[in-house]
């Protein structure tokens, strides 16, 4: 899976712990994280799949 995320550091860290623990019953072997600088052009929430 791919997330991308914008927003103030404490809000990006919080995000960062669910998706560490993931879901009920899912098994989170890892999380890999680049931090880049704001492009502030991702707009509103979506999924795509």
């Amino acid at each position: 899976m791919e997330v991308e995320a914008e927003g103030n550091s404490g809000a990006l860290e919080q995000f960062l712990d669910l998706l560490r623990k993931g879901p009920r019953a899912a098994r989170v072997q890892d999380v890999a994280v680049d931090w880049l600088p704001v492009r502030g052009d991702l707009g509103p929430f979506g999924v795509r799949g």
